[in-house]
């Protein structure tokens, strides 16, 4: 077994903790559209993919080639059809002509540098209805050190990106977890 099929499973073991309110408060649909930004192991993927059925479609979106090397791989072990993996940068990613009813972002949020820019440039990916949903660790007691982003860090920046906050959770252990839609006024002036 690789060093990157070990993290892969290691990282998967560890999304599992509060996973099934995640997705429960996520009311995902059969044929949904739904990408996963900083998907590491594959956890939330497959659990997209089983939700959207056939007739939707999970984009595993990371920075780490290994690891969606991985989530490929797991993908074709269980003959999944509907997971796509893409390749991230730091000012976002490229979905072609695929819009989402959800972009899920799980402890990836203080990994982006300007968070304002690029939640403006995948505003395109989005349904008119579409969702982000952004799961981040809390620095609570120095814990989690500069492996965190504060719910109003969050907000903030999420407002001046032209979003609005339409529900918050408080469910999961040291993580915040808000759900944004975008918000047409702010959307179209920008």
């Amino acid at each position: 077994m690789k060093l990157t099929d070990i993290w892969g499973i290691m990282l998967n073991n560890r999304a599992k903790a509060g996973s099934q309110q995640v997705l429960e408060k996520l009311q995902i649909n059969n044929g949904d559209v739904i990408a996963d930004v900083g998907s590491g192991g594959g956890y939330f993927v497959f659990e997209f993919a089983r939700r959207v059925k056939n007739e939707g479609k999970v984009f595993a979106v990371d920075t780490n080639t290994d690891l969606l090397r991985f989530i490929n791989k797991r993908s074709q072990k269980q003959e999944i059809q509907n997971v796509v993996t893409i390749v991230a940068d730091k000012s976002g990613f490229n979905l072609s002509d695929e819009n989402c009813n959800l972009i899920f972002l799980r402890n990836v949020f203080h990994h982006i540098d300007n968070a304002e820019v690029y939640f403006r440039n995948i505003q395109e990916h989005l349904k008119p209805n579409g969702r982000i949903a952004i799961i981040e660790w809390l620095n609570q007691n120095g814990a989690n050190g500069c492996h965190s982003t504060s719910e109003l860090k969050i907000c903030k920046v999420m407002e001046t990106a032209g979003y609005k906050r339409i529900n918050s959770f408080d469910f999961l252990q040291n993580q915040s977890f808000n759900i944004f839609v975008l918000n047409s006024a702010l959307a179209k002036n920008s």
